[in-house]
């Protein structure tokens, strides 16, 4: 399957869904791969694609909405709730839930979450062989990891 919005920390341009994004790169592509994808390239998917591959940040949906209304002021709340919803259900974004509010991810491939207490900073860590911890759940108990979730939560030293 080719996922859109991977990162894993890679140098250059790399296959989409494998490696560190450049978005001006995911940009010029951006509609022909959401319809290879089998998803309604819209302008307000469009956008909200735009926003979180600029960003590079997991943002809420109240943050992406701000940021997509700079270029759609029309566009609702509930228009890029409902377009958010629908990139997570095509596994091209993931949700966070940290200190009760939703966030979203754009790399989408196995990794730690790193969620830093004072600040609710997250930020995604790749030094941790995630894949290889799922294949062995799956190996050892029979089960089809669907969902996954390896987060810490932690204060920075002082």
């Amino acid at each position: 399957m080719l996922l859109l919005l991977g990162r894993n920390h890679c140098q250059g341009d790399v296959q989409l869904g494998t490696g560190e994004p450049r978005a001006e790169v995911l940009e010029e592509n951006l509609l022909e791969q959401l319809r290879s994808l089998g998803l309604k390239a819209t302008v307000q998917r469009f956008e909200v694609l735009k926003v979180l591959l600029r960003e590079r940040k997991h943002l809420s949906l109240r943050e992406v909405h701000e940021k997509v209304r700079e270029r759609l002021r029309t566009i609702s709340l509930s228009t890029v709730y409902n377009t958010l919803r629908s990139l997570v259900e095509a596994n091209l974004l993931r949700e966070l839930n940290v200190s009760g509010e939703t966030r979203y991810d754009t790399n989408v491939e196995p990794h730690v979450d790193l969620v830093w207490l004072e600040t609710g900073e997250i930020k995604d860590f790749m030094e941790i062989d995630v894949a290889s911890l799922i294949k062995t759940v799956e190996e050892k108990t029979g089960m089809k990891v669907k969902y996954w979730r390896v987060e810490f939560h932690g204060v920075r030293e002082e």
